[in-house]
């Protein structure tokens, strides 16, 4: 295997992990782990969490990071990976972590020929002392669409972008393009200035959409900490009498525009903001000459999956997550704690239910 570098995926960066450090709550810190051979560098970024009963554990998202300086065959990199593993279970068992979990980024895995979950589990039960399963939650999506943006001509007025570049969205679908091309005759007002009111306007239109779509969300300090960083991008689409209706919230990092958060309401949906937001930053990663726009976390069985596939991006699967266990016993009990409060907390609710004749 020739010399070679795998770019990381923002949760691996420096940039990210200072950010993540800045902004997280009490008990949450993160570490950087190294191991350095004459023919290869593997790292990663390790985040501590805190867990349930004053525990914690370890994650490493989207990792290692690979450098191969010299030429390797695949037995070489196991073992110098299986160096580098022994040294994330050092340092969890110094400061008393529970478990380790581990998703792993697509260039790593797909060097060493990696296929499935399967294989990656069966190759760290080999490689640590401890035991390995597979996890059964996940903290990151494990799927997501990229989008290559190194053809696309800058322009910026955007229909002149959208006509410019009609070899790129012929490879989308029709309703792609008929949308985007709808989308601008809705009369959208476009903000992508990093302003407090735009900020704001973000923060309205993402907490309604959690709260219609019931999913948790950060803290507004959360994003207000990330929202001074220079990798940050906006943007904000409002009626003509400037009430803010559809949000985009990403980053760029690595060459890489990703879309992380965003927001739609019912004006939007059939405004069409949500095709003329993505139409926005795709004319953003021209400008800025991005080599891909990441559409941050793709599932074919959800909504938002089924608009993703129509822009024909490639699909890029991270195997895992697997946990390493390094506490067994307190593993397995406090998750037996939790899951049955969980389902007693759940028989009440609808006992409840049953009493009040709902």
């Amino acid at each position: 295997m020739k010399s070679e570098k795998s770019q990381p995926y923002f949760l691996q960066t420096s940039q990210w992990s200072q950010f993540w450090q800045e902004s997280a709550e009490k008990n949450h810190q993160v570490y950087f782990i190294s191991h350095k051979s004459k023919d290869i560098e593997l790292s990663a970024f390790v985040y501590k969490y805190p867990w349930h009963f004053g525990k914690s554990f370890l994650y490493v998202p989207k990792g290692p990071i690979l450098k191969i300086i010299n030429d390797l065959e695949k037995p070489q990199i196991l073992c110098e990976y299986k160096n580098f593993l022994s040294k994330i279970t050092d340092f969890a068992a110094q400061n008393k972590c529970i478990f380790i979990k581990l998703d792993f980024e697509y260039i790593f895995t797909n060097l060493l020929d990696i296929k499935d979950t399967s294989n990656i589990l069966e190759l760290h039960k080999k490689a640590t002392k401890f035991e390995v399963l597979l996890s059964t939650k996940s903290l990151q999506y494990l799927s997501t669409m990229i989008i290559g943006c190194t053809n696309l001509q800058k322009n910026d007025d955007l229909a002149e972008f959208l006509e410019s570049n009609k070899s790129f969205w012929n490879q989308t679908n029709e309703n792609i393009r008929r949308y985007t091309r709808k989308s601008l005759k809705q009369s959208w007002k476009i903000n992508i200035s990093k302003t407090t009111e735009n900020f704001e306007d973000f923060w309205h239109v993402y907490q309604y959409t959690s709260k219609r779509q019931a999913f948790a969300t950060h803290t507004k300090s959360y994003f207000e900490t990330m929202f001074t960083k220079d990798f940050v991008r906006i943007i904000i689409l409002k009626d003509e009498q400037g009430v803010p209706h559809c949000c985009w919230f990403g980053i760029i990092l690595n060459e890489t525009l990703y879309y992380l958060y965003g927001g739609n309401d019912d004006y939007s949906f059939s405004h069409q903001g949500q095709y003329l937001a993505h139409l926005v930053a795709l004319q953003i990663a021209a400008k800025e000459e991005v080599k891909s726009y990441d559409l941050g976390g793709y599932d074919s069985q959800k909504g938002f999956g089924k608009f993703k596939e129509g822009y024909r991006g490639d699909i890029v699967n991270f195997l895992g997550p697997i946990d390493i266990l390094l506490g067994s016993n307190t593993y397995r009990l406090i998750n037996f704690i939790v899951d049955n409060g969980k389902k007693l907390k759940n028989l009440g609710q609808k006992d409840s239910n049953i009493f009040s004749g709902n």
